[in-house]
C-alpha cells in the first residue's frame, strides 16, 4: 500500500503528501489537509470534538466507492465542483458543519478541499461550488 501512495504523490507532485506516506501502514484512509480542521476550530472551538470525531472515522474507513462511504457516515454527498470535479460533503457535528474532500479511491487519499459553517456552505453552494 505505501509503495502506491508514493508512487500516486509522485505523480501528482504532492510533497507534502509524500511525507506522509508512512501513515498508509496505520491507517486506511491518508486524510490530507489536517490542519484545516484545526484552523476551523480555533475560529470555532465548539467544532473541535465534531471534527476530531469525523477525523478519526475517516481515517478508519476502507472505501471502495461511494456507497461505502454512504454506509460509514449517512451524512455524505457527491457533487459536481464548478470546474466538474467529484467533491463529496461531510455532514458534521449534527448539520452544522461541512467538510468538502476530494477522494482517491484506488490510493486511499481523502484530501480535504474546504471547512464551512452550514451557513458559508450555502453560500458556497449558491457560487456554482468554485474550487
Amino acid at each position: 500500500m505505501a509503495i502506491d501512495c508514493v508512487a500516486y504523490c509522485l505523480r501528482h507532485k504532492a510533497e507534502a503528501v509524500v511525507k506522509l506516506c508512512f501513515l498508509c501502514y496505520f491507517v486506511a484512509v491518508n486524510v490530507i489537509a489536517l490542519r484545516s480542521l484545526r484552523e476551523f476550530w480555533t475560529i470555532y472551538p465548539e467544532a473541535e470534538s465534531a471534527l476530531r470525531d469525523w477525523n478519526k472515522l475517516a481515517r478508519s474507513v476502507d472505501p471502495n466507492h461511494f456507497a461505502d462511504l454512504k454506509t460509514t457516515f449517512g451524512s455524505v454527498d457527491i457533487a459536481r465542483a464548478k470546474d466538474k470535479t467529484v467533491v463529496f460533503i461531510f455532514d458534521v457535528g449534527g448539520n452544522k458543519y461541512r467538510v468538502v474532500t476530494r477522494i482517491d479511491f484506488e490510493y486511499r487519499v481523502l484530501f480535504i478541499l474546504y471547512v464551512f459553517t452550514h451557513i458559508e456552505y450555502t453560500l458556497w453552494n449558491k457560487e456554482g461550488r468554485p474550487l
